[in-house]
């Protein structure tokens, strides 16, 4: 029988010999033996034991189970396996790969076990594999969509890039992007903004596309971003600068604020200006025109200045504008007297019946006789008429039956006769310019130094004796009140504009 099976090992003794005794009592007898060793298939294989980087992709080789001295065709298969359907193996070549990478997940299986059976020769044999995995830095970030209107300034926030590591810190840089230079990320935040503004137009670029490296010390992921350009209403509009005369009227156009859009309609406001009220702004086409004409004074305001606000939908934009008054050449205001009342002429000569048209000042018969140098002066005398009514009478003509002024030995011989004009244009005359014109568009009827049936608003036009010192000048005179025709107190109110 075998008392030492390790001897009977065909690689080490193929044939083992010796020397029996055979005794059977006293008598015994030597025979040499020999026994020849088998050589039969023996599978010698350890177990496989190794580290490996966790998330290895499928297919990935890990390692090969080798025999020491196989014979003939070798069988390898996974008996079981921790977890499940992780490994797959060669049957011929015995090599391990990666069958389900996502398995190979540190934290979720730290290490793999398992099983491998080995067929050689008819003999099966099996051994223990385990594999240990090695926790590496892992990133997860997502491809980024957002969306920004254009026209949006440097710095606008477009969003930020979804990422995670379970180890370390992120960084985050762009790789390429269309059109170059759009977008800048932020290194420690993957926040996305808008780096060149210009680009941002829709009616030029309707997106930006590119790919971001998100990465964690030596490990790193790319991932695409996509930014869409919303077309939004855009408004051109320029500053507006003009000029106008001063004196202009209200509803005078200025000039037009020159604007357009994209989409819709453009309406026109007012934001300010100074001064307030001076200019009006058509809301549909931007024109401009005079709204206040007093306003429109060289001497007082040099220029109108203010904002326009140029709307379409819920979008606007403001410009400025800027009307410069010119500075014109200006007829003098004419002088103008209001309510001066004369009264009817006194036998005593002390009522204030005369007055100088040039200054507005009223004199009595008295005034007048104290001194010849007055008497030069005044132009119209008040007195009833024949009729019982006012009436006014230059010196020359004036009636004996009331004043006899024959001692006066200067007297004045004025024109005076009704004219044309209203109330309202006698009380729109300002200028020595708008007098003048009114004069001489009135039709003279000759040599006329009286006027008798005077009424409330008549308007009557006049002009000083030429012949005396300073004479010559023209004007209008309103007759504002006439109190009573018979009483010598009554009297006749006048307002009047003569040149200056």
């Amino acid at each position: 029988m075998v008392s030492n099976a390790a001897i009977f090992d065909f690689e080490t003794n193929p044939q083992i010999t010796g020397v029996a005794e055979l005794a059977n009592g006293e008598v015994s007898k030597q025979v040499n033996f020999t026994i020849n060793v088998n050589n039969v298939v023996e599978i010698a294989a350890s177990d496989f034991t190794m580290s490996i980087d966790e998330n290895l992709a499928n297919g990935t080789t890990i390692g090969t189970i080798t025999l020491d001295n196989p014979q003939g065709d070798v069988n390898f298969s996974i008996a079981s396996q921790t977890p499940q359907g992780v490994l797959a193996i060669n049957s011929a070549s015995g090599t391990l790969t990666v069958a389900d990478m996502s398995l190979l997940d540190f934290e979720t299986n730290p290490k793999l076990t398992g099983v491998i059976t080995i067929v050689n020769g008819g003999e099966t044999s099996q051994i223990n594999f385990t594999i240990n995995l090695n926790n590496v830095t892992e990133i997860t970030a997502s491809d980024f969509t957002g969306s920004i209107d254009e026209n949006s300034a440097n710095g606008t926030a477009i969003g930020t890039v979804t990422a995670s590591t379970d180890q370390g810190n992120l960084a985050y840089s762009i790789v390429s992007q269309t059109l170059a230079g759009a977008v800048a990320i932020n290194s420690a935040t993957g926040a996305l903004t808008v780096a060149d503004a210009a680009i941002f137009d829709f009616e030029t670029n309707t997106k930006v596309t590119g790919k971001i490296k998100v990465a964690s010390s030596d490990v790193s992921k790319e991932v695409n971003f996509t930014v869409n350009i919303n077309n939004v209403t855009e408004i051109t509009a320029s500053d507006f600068t003009a000029s106008i005369d001063e004196n202009s009227a209200n509803g005078t156009a200025i000039g037009t604020i020159t604007a357009s859009t994209d989409q819709g309609n453009l309406s026109f406001s007012i934001a300010s200006q100074n001064p307030t009220g001076a200019v009006a702004i058509n809301s549909s086409t931007g024109a401009l025109t005079v709204a206040d004409a007093a306003i429109f004074d060289f001497e007082t305001n040099t220029k109108v200045t203010g904002k326009v606000k140029v709307a379409s939908g819920n979008v606007s934009k403001e410009v400025n504008f800027t009307v410069n008054i010119n500075d014109l050449t200006e007829s003098p205001a004419a002088s103008k007297y209001s309510s001066v009342k004369l009264t009817a002429p006194l036998g005593d000569g002390s009522s204030k019946n005369f007055i100088d048209l040039k200054l507005g000042t009223t004199y009595s018969t008295n005034d007048a006789l104290a001194a010849t140098a007055t008497a030069t002066k005044i132009d119209v005398g008040y007195y009833y008429g024949a009729i019982d009514n006012a009436s006014l009478a230059s010196p020359g003509v004036y009636p004996a039956t009331f004043l006899d002024l024959s001692g006066w030995g200067l007297r004045n011989n004025a024109t005076i006769f009704k004219s044309t004009l209203t109330t309202a244009q006698f009380d729109a005359l300002t200028t020595n310019d708008d007098l003048t014109t009114a004069f001489n568009a009135q039709t003279s009827p000759g040599v006329s130094r009286s006027i008798t049936g005077l009424n409330q608003g008549d308007v009557l036009a006049f002009r000083t004796d030429p012949n005396k010192a300073g004479g010559g000048q023209i004007g209008f005179i309103k007759v504002s009140m006439i109190e009573g025709t018979f009483n010598f107190g009554d009297g006749i109110t006048l307002d009047i504009i003569v040149i200056k």
